[in-house]
């Protein structure tokens, strides 16, 4: 079965370096593979809902199908649903009313039974179409207040910025442990054969007021909502916690990063920087990095993983000693303070409470501490900073193995970033 790239290829929407550089992108970004396209102005959202739609055997829902959405049909459909499966519904069309539901993957039959139910209709009747992951994140925004995370909002005033090229061998790290393939996402590679998919024909006629309707094109710019970043206020509604992604309290887990290793070795900081290098995915590198941050630098009281994309520092994974779960981060990188300042220098920078900006102010507090250093550790890949460290610590405390595990993360990117190559 071919993969998404593959596909689009093919049919000639976009070139095999367009693929890779995106790959590259998701490595850290995150996102699908087609969200990261589109960011990098490659390709449509239609173009990627076409294509994966034709990998999937499933009819694509395009911008049109959307802009005919009923909101009655979609007010019928609970929130938490809607969250759950990652769908949105649009109408009911066809002598059977059949009811056409958009989602990032094919639903299975636990959801189309739910969903069912909610509709009192046979689940033969829910009709499964697929579209982009951007465009359903919108819509869920939309049309349920679910608020996308800062990953999938745009920096105000700026485009996404073309991903860094390297050469070659300045991704191939001399490591034994190399040749570790990477994982798959989801839209990249389906498990199961397909049938093809038929058009999804809703009858556009008799359309609600375009007023009403959620709009996914220029038109609706007035109504985008960018990253929120440290210093600015935002008016958010108390639904719209269920789709946000908190980045949470990580619990000390002493054996997670000696189970990443094969055997029953010994947890050690050496263990837990091998498993770091080891790690097949990105969610797994930062995940095992503010770990190894937790249980080897004694002095952290907390941190948080930083991801550098356009105009802001998002964060991704954090961690406190403190019984407070951590916001979402986004650090201005437009303004001073010390996470512009270790990228620009490629080294690691550090100020006591006092000496700091107002967003370092910011950014300490968000760490659930009011006093003492903050310090932040670029992430570089053949010098280039593509993420970066933030930690709180007590004043003039040493930062312990900080380097070691931040040298082992930029080796897993590196590795991760080269395999995407494919």
């Amino acid at each position: 079965m071919p993969r998404l790239g593959e596909i689009l290829i093919a049919d000639g929407l976009v070139s095999a370096d367009q693929v890779e550089q995106a790959l590259r992108a998701q490595v850290v970004w995150g996102g699908r593979l087609g969200t990261n396209l589109v960011e990098l102005h490659c390709i449509d959202l239609d173009g990627v809902a076409a294509a994966i739609g034709k990998q999937r055997g499933l009819p694509a829902a395009l911008a049109r199908h959307f802009e005919a959405a009923d909101p009655a049909v979609q007010a019928q459909l609970p929130a938490l649903i809607a969250a759950r499966w990652a769908c949105v519904p649009l109408r009911r069309f066809g002598e059977d009313a059949r009811l056409a539901i958009a989602a990032i993957d094919p639903l299975g039959a636990e959801a189309r039974v739910v969903i069912a139910e909610t509709y009192g209709i046979d689940p033969a009747l829910v009709v499964v179409a697929l579209a982009a992951e951007l465009r359903i994140k919108y819509h869920l925004e939309a049309v349920y207040k679910i608020q996308r995370p800062a990953r999938f909002l745009r920096s105000r005033g700026q485009s996404i910025p073309p991903f860094p090229l390297f050469e070659a061998d300045a991704i191939s790290e001399a490591d034994d442990e190399l040749s570790i393939p990477i994982t798959i996402d989801e839209d990249d590679e389906p498990s199961a054969p397909v049938e093809p998919a038929e058009p999804l024909d809703i009858d556009l006629a008799g359309l609600a007021d375009e007023a009403s309707q959620p709009s996914v094109q220029p038109a609706g710019r007035d109504r985008r909502r960018y990253v929120p970043t440290l210093g600015e206020a935002e008016d958010v509604a108390p639904e719209a916690a269920l789709g946000r992604i908190a980045i949470r309290r990580v619990a000390v887990v002493p054996r997670t990063a000696s189970e990443a290793l094969d055997g029953d070795e010994p947890l050690t900081l050496d263990t837990a920087t091998r498993a770091i290098r080891r790690s097949k995915d990105r969610d797994k590198v930062a995940e095992l990095v503010i770990e190894a941050i937790e249980q080897f630098a004694p002095t952290c009281e907390a941190a948080v993983l930083l991801v550098v994309r356009g105009g802001v520092a998002t964060g991704w994974k954090a961690f406190s000693r403190s019984d407070s779960a951590t916001a979402e981060i986004s650090v201005p990188l437009d303004q001073p303070g010390l996470v512009p300042k270790a990228i620009e220098a490629n080294a690691v920078i550090r100020a006591h409470a006092s000496d700091l900006s107002p967003i370092d102010r910011l950014l300490l507090a968000a760490l659930d501490r009011a006093d003492g250093d903050l310090a932040v550790a670029p992430v570089a890949i053949a010098s280039r900073v593509l993420c970066a460290i933030a930690v709180a610590t007590s004043r003039d405390a040493d930062l312990g193995p900080l380097d070691a595990i931040v040298t082992a993360c930029g080796t897993a990117f590196a590795r991760l970033i080269r395999d995407a190559s494919r």
